[in-house]
């Protein structure tokens, strides 16, 4: 993420704060006592009653235009995973500016480097079992040619990442990429309908397609970030079959 908001120029009016644990930890923390409590919550202030560390707590003080959740779908290799508890997160962390947008990557941030190339155009069917979830790193580290996010994760490779992300997050939800309007396409990607539909992958064919949702926050930040021009060429979307 510090990589990213490098690239476009935002990690003057970004800061990334580690939660050091995963999404099913947070939901613990913020919905087991139900909905009231919840409403009585924040998760600035819940985040401020865990930490220890003097300098973060002073970080946590800093009064947020915007806040972006990043965490892993994890699948059963935590053994407190639940799509329900995932599904009721997505609902309630929806929008940047309140109490925050959740972007849960599938099935981990290792997603976001899963290209073998540029092109990709078997980038549109990578998927993963659900039994190979606990060795996707390493996966990963056979399969793609994105090893490193300092060294690989630059302009104008970068750009046809997202825009092959946000193309193939439409794909899932049975929509198309419009060319002649791409930041109109990226305003179209909805993060709960991508989740309904990895939902139904996860439990009818035991899979997920792979998909870093988290690169797609530069889209919701101002889609014209993204060099579309250069982006489509590289990424070779022009080739992709209709369906």
């Amino acid at each position: 993420m510090n990589k990213v908001l490098e690239e476009f120029g935002l990690d003057v009016d970004y800061q990334i704060y580690s939660y050091g644990t995963n999404v099913f930890e947070l939901y613990e923390r913020m919905f087991d006592q139900g909905r009231e409590e919840l409403e009585a919550l924040s998760l600035i202030g819940v985040l401020k009653e865990r930490e220890v560390d003097p300098k973060k707590r002073e970080l946590l003080d800093t009064d947020f235009s915007d806040i972006l959740l990043v965490f892993d779908f994890e699948g059963e290799s935590e053994n407190r995973f639940s799509l329900e508890r995932l599904e009721e997160m997505l609902g309630y962390f929806s929008e940047s500016t309140d109490e925050g947008k959740l972007y849960i990557n599938y099935p981990m941030v290792e997603a976001c480097k899963h290209f073998s190339d540029l092109p990709d155009t078997g980038y549109l069917s990578r998927c993963v079992a659900s039994s190979a979830i606990k060795s996707y790193k390493q996966l990963v580290g056979t399969d793609s040619r994105f090893q490193s996010y300092a060294r690989d994760f630059c302009r104008p490779a970068l750009d046809a990442l997202i825009l092959l992300t946000v193309a193939k997050s439409l794909r899932l939800c049975g929509d198309e990429l419009d060319l002649a309007d791409l930041a109109s396409s990226c305003g179209r990607v909805d993060h709960d309908e991508i989740f309904r539909r990895q939902k139904v992958l996860y439990r009818e064919q035991a899979c997920l397609t792979v998909l870093g949702t988290c690169l797609m926050f530069v889209c919701d930040y101002g889609a014209g970030l993204i060099d579309f021009d250069a982006a489509v060429e590289l990424a070779g979307i022009d080739g992709w079959p209709d369906s």
